[in-house]
């Protein structure tokens, strides 16, 4: 039977949960240039500098969790955000915009590895795949039913409305964060961000999770922010994609993160063949029945893969290393998002949108084959 999950998850949980809500509203901060009229070119630096300034960041937040502990990491991940925001809110000019997508991706490069990092401190070994399941409807939530209304209250001319919830959101997690209790462990002294990728690299376990995860961002990164593109092009709409497969993941991660408990890495072909199928279904049938079943397809497996991955790494990863090891996984999935749609975007000039995710769902195919040949029978339970 599965350990009761403590009150230090759901502490954890309220906060993951706040700061997405922040984070999911400025999706639409593009949108919101636009209507203050900056040009494309400005809008992407914009976009563009939040992730290079995450991942330019990820030594520093993986020295100051080794050195502070996950909880002063979750506060100043929200400082530094809330700082951001509130600068961000007053739309300033384009070197002030640039400064702060900085500071919010830098809070969010260490709030993004300090709550995974505190979740796998302290949860129950065989509740890890229901704890993480339930921290994987963080993302999805304000997704599925913020994101339409705050689209509307920008079209409607209240662009600031978006961002002072987001601002409320951030404070709101910084608050709850200070009810946490202080979690850090004897870390390897002196080991720096290079040295921590050669020692993970060096073990194979680790070597497949970092690339496990790497596979599973790019199941979502070339194919998230361009779905409506390629819509466009077979005459449907990108919702009849996101929508199923977003709903299909959030009752996956609810109802079934227990699987993972039970049933560990039996669970990686099934839920990266779930994940894939649904891509090539959607994009090879093109239509809107396509994207319904593809779209629902890829919920389930991006659903079941997201707690089976967090889960495999706290069992895998020594815990006088967890902090390495997290923030090498972060990076991994955030180098993911930030290559990958700049790959998609100079490609579908010739190809098109929906040429282009056609390929990117074969190769995502050919790569889940190969890792189950030659990479997940390392990890067998």
């Amino acid at each position: 039977m599965n350990s009761r999950l403590p009150r230090e998850f759901f502490i954890a949980l309220a906060i993951n949960m706040t700061a997405y809500v922040s984070i999911t509203l400025f999706f639409l901060y593009p949108l919101v240039l636009t209507l203050r009229g900056l040009s494309p070119l400005a809008i992407g630096v914009a976009w563009i500098i939040f992730e290079v300034v995450l991942l330019a960041g990820r030594p520093w937040n993986q020295a100051f969790l080794a050195r502070h502990g996950t909880r002063s990491g979750m506060i100043l991940g929200n400082i530094l955000m809330i700082s951001g925001i509130c600068l961000l809110v007053t739309f300033p000019p384009l070197p002030l915009v640039l400064l702060g997508r900085g500071l919010q991706g830098l809070g969010w490069g260490l709030f993004s590895v300090a709550n995974p990092l505190h979740l796998a401190r302290v949860l129950p070994p065989d509740a890890r795949g229901r704890g993480f399941g339930l921290s994987g409807l963080s993302p999805l939530i304000p997704q599925i039913f913020l994101i339409p209304p705050a689209e509307w209250l920008i079209l409607d001319g209240q662009h600031r409305a978006p961002l002072l919830a987001g601002l409320a959101c951030c404070t709101a997690a910084l608050a709850l964060s200070r009810l946490l209790k202080e979690r850090g462990e004897p870390e390897r002294e002196g080991t720096s961000f290079i040295q921590a990728l050669r020692l993970a690299w060096r073990r194979p376990d680790l070597r497949v999770l970092l690339l496990s995860g790497t596979l599973f961002a790019l199941g979502a990164a070339p194919v998230m922010p361009f779905i409506a593109n390629a819509a466009r092009e077979w005459s449907t709409t990108g919702s009849a994609f996101l929508l199923p497969s977003g709903l299909a993941a959030l009752a996956v991660r609810f109802l079934l993160g227990h699987l993972v408990d039970r049933k560990g890495t039996r669970l990686l072909l099934p839920a990266f063949g779930s994940l894939v199928t649904g891509i090539i279904i959607a994009t090879w049938g093109a239509s809107t029945a396509a994207f319904v079943v593809g779209g629902s397809l890829h919920g389930v497996g991006t659903g079941l893969t997201f707690p089976l991955l967090y889960a495999v790494l706290s069992k895998r990863a020594p815990k006088s290393e967890y902090t390495a090891v997290f923030t090498l996984y972060g990076t991994a999935v955030d180098l993911a998002w930030a290559v990958a749609p700049l790959c998609i975007s100079s490609l579908a000039g010739n190809l098109g949108y929906g040429g282009i995710l056609r390929f990117v769902g074969l190769g995502l195919a050919a790569a889940v084959a190969a890792m189950k040949l030659f990479a997940w029978q390392i990890l067998e339970d």
